[in-house]
């Protein structure tokens, strides 16, 4: 599940920008740095809006130091309870 969101999500992140368009030089590497974090926190997951962080830091980082940031800062400051929130009806995996 966490692999088709991403892969939907990853033309909605800052659809403006080239670099993140399919033919974009980082739209690869946003994929890498999403589905890592997927897999590092399974009890998290991908959730939506977690591209448009890692976008940013990409746009400032190399992958692997914009995936420590990722997890660092989503690790951090509430951020862990909010992803974690139900969304009603059905869960987190309705949207």
């Amino acid at each position: 599940a966490d692999l088709q969101q991403i892969s939907l999500d990853l033309d909605r992140t800052f659809p403006g920008m080239v670099f993140f368009s399919e033919a974009g030089p980082y739209q690869s590497d946003l994929r890498e740095v999403l589905w890592a974090y997927a897999r590092e926190r399974p009890k998290v997951g991908y959730v939506q809006g977690m591209s448009h962080i890692a976008a940013l830091l990409l746009l400032h980082l190399p992958p692997k130091r914009a995936f420590a940031l990722l997890v660092h800062t989503l690790d951090r400051h509430h951020f862990p309870a909010f992803f974690l929130m139900d969304m009603a009806p059905g869960g987190r995996d309705a949207a």
